[in-house]
């Protein structure tokens, strides 16, 4: 069954790589945190102190996505 799952506190782990979602053979996202106190703007706003994991698909080579 698909999932998404993260640390209660990402700060210890940055840098780990963990499993965003998994079902064999259908989806297979691995993340890893790659920044704590992101800033991004989007046309909604500007946020600041958010969380920047870099995700990729282990079914897809080269597919990178960073996500905030």
């Amino acid at each position: 069954m698909p999932r998404l799952v993260i640390w209660a506190d990402p700060s210890a782990h940055t840098g780990s790589e963990y499993r965003r979602e998994c079902s064999n053979g259908v989806v297979e996202d691995v993340a890893q945190i790659v920044g704590l106190n992101e800033c991004f703007q989007v046309p909604a706003g500007t946020y600041t102190g958010s969380l920047k994991p870099c995700d990729r698909n282990a079914l897809e080579s080269g597919a990178v996505e960073f996500k905030y």
